[in-house]
């Protein structure tokens, strides 16, 4: 504390001898503010339109919507996927914000932890019927080679016993490159059809999750962008 009073009186001295600086020029500080203001807030690829359903269930969207679950730990999770498949080994990715986005004021940065595999996305304990809906809507950006492929997986099946012993949910998993994702560092929106992912076995009256992502090993730091992700 008397280092920082002993320079706080070296400046006012310094100060008090500096000679009249004349007229003040603020030219350079003409739209200052504007250049503080946030981010015009984009409305996606695909806007919401009122009185056509879309059902927001996840982090990686912030526009409107007819229905919302919630992630609130109890009984709808984000889980990212470790090593050990079982909570205790090392996290395949971590997250952080991105201005460059499609829709809201931000994307989210998945970035690669360096680990074999990397996974994770949205889970629910107790299933929904979200039948009368009809796509997966989402959007990707990578270059990076750990995510020349990436799938996207839905799940479903019976509630999650109490336990978490003996689940019964079952996960069916598409290519995204089969729905327009290219590693090309361009923004793709995917749309993915319910009846798609029928054909494989998934049951939308009976969802356990309705997104998750995964993809192979890669370099720590890798990454990739998502956004915009709905199902209408």
């Amino acid at each position: 504390m008397k280092q920082l009073g002993f320079a706080l009186l070296a400046a006012l001295a310094v100060a008090g001898c500096r000679e009249d600086p004349g007229t003040a020029d603020y030219s350079s500080h003409v739209d200052l503010r504007a250049r503080n203001e946030p981010p015009p807030f984009l409305l996606g690829p695909t806007p919401f339109m009122p009185g056509v359903p879309r059902l927001s269930f996840g982090g990686s969207y912030e526009g409107e919507f007819t229905e919302q679950v919630v992630i609130d730990g109890v009984t709808s999770f984000f889980f990212i996927f470790d090593t050990a498949n079982d909570g205790t080994g090392q996290l395949t990715f971590t997250t952080e914000t991105a201005s460059d986005r499609v829709e809201g004021s931000v994307s989210d940065r998945i970035i690669h932890a360096g680990t074999g595999f990397i996974g994770g996305g949205v889970f629910w304990y107790v299933a929904r019927d979200i039948s009368q809906y009809s796509t997966l809507n989402l959007s990707l950006k990578s270059s990076d080679p750990a995510f020349a492929e990436l799938s996207i997986s839905v799940a479903s099946g019976p509630d999650r016993p109490a336990d978490g012993m003996n689940d019964q949910s079952q996960t069916f998993t598409v290519n995204a490159s089969s729905y327009g994702y290219a590693n090309d560092g361009e923004w793709h929106s995917l749309t993915i059809p319910f009846s798609d992912l029928e054909q494989l076995g998934w049951n939308p009256a009976s969802v356990r999750s309705p997104f998750s992502f995964s993809g192979g090993g890669g370099a720590s730091g890798e990454n990739f962008l998502i956004d915009d992700v709905y199902i209408q």
